[in-house]
């Protein structure tokens, strides 16, 4: 029996420009995107190179609460086929957005989509919390939440073995 993914025959993309931050836990997000085939012909026209040239920055924002404004947190230098990626080692109870932006020629960042703003969880006791690993550590069974305490790693994009 063919697996449901090839039963259907589900598309590669959507050919949709959109950008989808999600909260993995009090100090991760998760966040993929899509770049319609038009959006990426403009880029490419504009900078002069091919799209597996196009320096493209994943951008980190913290959203302040009282004022509103986005406060730059990091920029992550991604190969522009990638289409997600996980952002660790973050703070919980605070609010987040990111961007996909691309360097223009002259060093200026111009950005091409932007993602929805997320709130990473309380943690009940900030001292004994530890961030959580992949390894060894059930998604769904709530341990960051009452301070699991595990290895730190780092950012970058989701691999085989995250998404399973």
């Amino acid at each position: 029996m063919k697996p449901l993914l090839h039963h259907y025959g589900l598309p590669w993309s959507y050919e949709e420009n959109i950008m989808t931050l999600m909260v993995r836990d009090p100090y991760c997000l998760f966040v993929y995107w899509e770049l319609a085939a038009d959006l990426r012909y403009v880029i490419t026209r504009y900078l002069g190179c091919a799209w597996e040239n196009v320096p493209l920055f994943l951008q980190l924002f913290e959203a302040e609460e009282q004022e509103g404004e986005l406060l730059h947190v990091q920029d992550f230098s991604i190969d522009p086929n990638v289409r997600q990626w996980y952002l660790n080692d973050l703070l919980p109870d605070r609010d987040y957005c990111s961007s996909l932006a691309v360097q223009g020629r002259e060093g200026c960042f111009y950005q091409i989509l932007q993602s929805n703003r997320v709130h990473t969880p309380w943690v009940r006791d900030r001292v004994k919390a530890r961030r959580p690993s992949l390894t060894g550590y059930n998604r769904t069974d709530g341990d960051w939440f009452l301070g699991y305490k595990g290895n730190t790693d780092s950012s970058g994009p989701a691999t085989e073995k995250e998404r399973s």
